[in-house]
C-alpha cells in the first residue's frame, strides 16, 4: 500500500513539474515570465516534492492503523462468540495428561529458554512438586498449562478435553495459577480473595493467618475493602494476597510457583496442609527443592528444560503416552 501511494505521490509530482515547465515555456516565449521566474517556479516544485511523499506515507500509516483496528475489532468479536458458544470447563475427575511438550520463552535477562519435551500424567487430586533450580523451566511449564504461553507442539489433555486448544480466559474457573507478579485492575481486597460482603468466615480468617496476611489487613486504611492500586501492596504481599485467593477459590487445578517462598516457616507448613489435606484439589507445586514437600507423592525434577535423568515419569498404570 505504502509502495503504491508512494509511487503515486511521485507521479503526480512528475505531471505537475512537466506541466508547470511547459506553461513557463509557453509564457517564456510569449513574454509573459522571465527566466528567473520560471526557474524559481520550477524550484518550488522540487522542495514540494519531499513534503509530498512525507504526506503520503502518513496517510498510509494511517489507512493501517485503520485496518489493523478493524481486524482487532473482528477478533475480539470472534473471541467473545467462541467464548459464549464454549462449554464451561468442568471440574477435573479423571486424568491431566501432559504430552510431549514443547515451547519456547524468555527470561528476565531476554534470554531465550527452550521446554521440553516435557510428559507426565497426574491423576485427580494428587500432588506434584516440581523441581529444579532456576531457570530449568518450572514457571514456563506452569504458564503452559495455565494457557498464559502458547505451545510449540505437544497436547495438554484435561480428561479428555484439549486444554491447549482453550483461551486462558476459558480456565479461569478450573485452574487458579499463582504467578510471579500477581496484579489486579482496582480490586478491593476482598473481591481479590473472592470474598463476600461482611465479616469473614472462620475458613476465610485461617487462611489469612496462614498467608501472613492479618497484619497487611489490619494497616489497611479500610481493611478488606481497601481498593488496591500500583504500588498499595509490595511483590510478596500481593503474592501472599494471591495465595489466599486460590486458597479459598474453587479451581480444581492449582499451579503454584514457589508459593512458600512469601511465607513465614509456620505459614509455609501450614499452607502445604491445608493442600494436603484438600482431596478436591490436583496441585502443582514449582519450587526449587523438595524440602517441607514429604507429603506430595508425585515428584518431577526438571533441569534444562527436560524432565531429569531418574526423575519420576509418568504415574504407574497410566497408559502409554503416544496414545
Amino acid at each position: 500500500i505504502q509502495g503504491k501511494t508512494t509511487l503515486a505521490a511521485h507521479t503526480v509530482l512528475g505531471l505537475s513539474t512537466l506541466l508547470a515547465l511547459w506553461i513557463g515555456a509557453s509564457g517564456l516565449q510569449s513574454g509573459r515570465l522571465g527566466a528567473d521566474a520560471l526557474f524559481y517556479f520550477f524550484i518550488y516544485a522540487l522542495i514540494l516534492h519531499r513534503p509530498a511523499v512525507r504526506l503520503a506515507r502518513q496517510g498510509t500509516r494511517v489507512g493501517k492503523m485503520m485496518a489493523c483496528g478493524e481486524r482487532l475489532a473482528r477478533l475480539i468479536r470472534a473471541g467473545r462468540k467462541a467464548e459464549a458458544e464454549a462449554e464451561p470447563l468442568p471440574p477435573l475427575t479423571g486424568k491431566l495428561r501432559l504430552k510431549r511438550l514443547l515451547a519456547t520463552s524468555s527470561n528476565r535477562a531476554g534470554e531465550r529458554l527452550r521446554l521440553g519435551p516435557v510428559s507426565f500424567n497426574l491423576r485427580a487430586g494428587e500432588k506434584l512438586a516440581l523441581t529444579g533450580r532456576s531457570g530449568a523451566g518450572k514457571s514456563t511449564l506452569l504458564e503452559l498449562v495455565a494457557g498464559e504461553l502458547e505451545l510449540d507442539e505437544g497436547k495438554i489433555l484435561w480428561d479428555g478435553i484439549k486444554l491447549h486448544k482453550r483461551p486462558a480466559g476459558d480456565l479461569a474457573e478450573q485452574v487458579a495459577f499463582l504467578q510471579e507478579k500477581p496484579s489486579w485492575l482496582r480490586k478491593t481486597v476482598r473481591e481479590a480473595l473472592g470474598l463476600p460482603a461482611g465479616a469473614p468466615s472462620g475458613q476465610a480468617e485461617e487462611v489469612l493467618l496462614d498467608c501472613d496476611l492479618e497484619r497487611l489487613v489490619a494497616r489497611l486504611p479500610a481493611g478488606l475493602d481497601t481498593k488496591l492500586g500500583p504500588g498499595e501492596l509490595t511483590r510478596k504481599e500481593a503474592r501472599r494476597l494471591a495465595l489466599a485467593g486460590i486458597l479459598l477459590g474453587d479451581a480444581s487445578l492449582l499451579l503454584l510457583d514457589n508459593p512458600c517462598a512469601d511465607l513465614s516457616p509456620e505459614g509455609a507448613r501450614a499452607v502445604v496442609r491445608r493442600l494436603l489435606d484438600d482431596p478436591r484439589r490436583t496441585v502443582i507445586l514449582a519450587a526449587a527443592n523438595a524440602d517441607g514437600l514429604d507429603g506430595f507423592g508425585r515428584r518431577v525434577e526438571l533441569e534444562d528444560g527436560r524432565v531429569a535423568t531418574g526423575s519420576e515419569a509418568p504415574a504407574a498404570g497410566e497408559e502409554d503416552l503416544e496414545e
